[in-house]
């Protein structure tokens, strides 16, 4: 069991260091990643990004084959694993009833490694400016969380807080810097109005979400008091949607 958790932590580890370093890369810094066995002799999708314009027509390729072949897949197996632990619910009514009607001991049951690997799959595989990314990201996080894997779900949801931020000229923006501060209003989230185009052709920014899934992980371990500074940030946000 400490095995499988640390090489998943490993894999986990090399797939963030490797996405950063792709995505957000500064100069005069790299990141080798050692590949699986069978991609030993292969140029992946993900590593040539940026080497050519990400076309209309190649965005479309992408975000329709990371979407049906990787990501529905994947979200459709976590559904089944979370539908499967509804079934073997039972609510004790001489105690106070869970907020979810399922329980994570029957969900850490089920075969979540294979929404990993199928996430892992998605990131590497396709081109990393493809506009599922993140989900791919926010699914992983909410596997590992299915899995009380609660470390690399922690891990993951603060990789998609930093990596998926606002940035300014290709740098992060300081959090508690006037620039992030919107409209007069301090703001930590991602403001999601997009244009037509953009809601009809790729999904809303994970980021959001993943405040809210990292909140349900710190009450999973009991850490009340982060789980309560995190939701009241948010609550005071005025450009996180509260609907």
């Amino acid at each position: 069991m400490h095995y499988r958790k640390f090489r998943h932590n490993w894999i986990l580890t090399g797939i963030l260091l490797f996405c950063c370093s792709l995505i957000n890369a500064q100069p005069n810094t790299s990141v080798e990643i050692p590949k699986q066995e069978k991609y030993q002799n292969r140029v992946l999708a993900s590593e040539k990004t940026g080497n050519k314009k990400f076309t209309i027509p190649k965005r479309l390729y992408n975000n329709t084959v990371s979407h049906y072949n990787y990501y529905f897949n994947a979200n459709s197996k976590l559904n089944d694993i979370i539908s499967t632990a509804k079934l073997q619910h039972k609510e004790n009514y001489r105690e106070l009833l869970p907020f979810y009607n399922y329980s994570l001991n029957e969900t850490s049951k089920g075969q979540i490694d294979s929404i990993i690997y199928k996430c892992t799959a998605g990131i590497l595989l396709h081109d990393l400016r493809s506009d599922w990314v993140d989900q791919f990201y926010l699914l992983m996080g909410n596997a590992y969380l299915h899995r009380k894997d609660f470390d690399s779900a922690t891990y993951v949801f603060n990789y998609i807080n930093y990596a998926f931020a606002n940035k300014e000229d290709g740098y992060d923006i300081p959090i508690g810097s006037n620039v992030s501060s919107k409209g007069g209003s301090f703001s930590v989230s991602t403001d999601e109005k997009r244009n037509f185009w953009k809601k009809i052709s790729s999904p809303a920014p994970a980021r959001n979400e993943s405040f809210l899934m990292q909140a349900r992980n710190f009450i999973e371990q009991e850490k009340l008091d982060d789980a309560e500074s995190l939701l009241q940030i948010l609550a005071a946000d005025r450009f996180f949607l509260k609907d």
